[in-house]
């Protein structure tokens, strides 16, 4: 016996060899076998594409916070995605409420306090604690509360961004 198999991309394997069937008596009369279709070839079925999942992420932590334990121990958000992703940090403070020499035409203006590089972050929730520099710490004024805006940008393997932004107030 030899048997010949072929794939798509017409590449093809023969084996031969032997096949032995032992014959056996039927001692009753039986209603015959029913017949067995010949297998018919049909096209292979069409490999479903995935569709990537759009990257959603939030954002969150306490929209007050002490200052003496953020210059110390940082500052606490939470981050949570719906896949892995790599993020990037931002802490801002307004130039009018840092030590800066600031000019009058452009209130808008802000002092970037911490920029982080790209960093793994996986699927679900994750907490995470920004540390802020020493010379970060002595940007901030020294009186009345500050508000800091953190901003975190997340790229997702297939390169698509999300980015999201929180507002913390820090109190004396």
């Amino acid at each position: 016996m030899s048997l010949t198999v072929t794939n798509d991309a017409a590449q093809s394997a023969t084996r031969t060899g032997t096949l032995t069937v032992a014959s056996v008596s039927v001692a009753s009369a039986t209603s015959p076998a029913p017949p067995v279709a010949p297998p018919t070839s049909s096209p292979p079925a069409p490999v479903p594409v995935p569709t990537p999942t759009p990257l959603t992420a939030t954002l969150g932590g306490a929209k007050k916070q002490k200052l003496a334990p953020v210059l110390a121990h940082g500052l606490k958000v939470s981050l949570a995605a719906n896949q892995g992703t790599r993020a990037t940090f931002q802490i801002t403070l307004p130039v009018l409420e840092s030590r800066l020499p600031h000019s009058g035409r452009n209130k808008n203006a802000s002092v970037t306090l911490l920029h982080t590089g790209a960093q793994p972050l996986r699927a679900g929730s994750n907490a995470i604690t920004l540390k802020l520099s020493r010379g970060a710490a002595r940007e901030l004024a020294g009186s009345g509360p500050l508000v800091l805006t953190v901003k975190v940008t997340l790229t997702d393997a297939s390169g698509a961004t999300a980015t999201r932004s929180l507002k913390v107030t820090l109190a004396r």
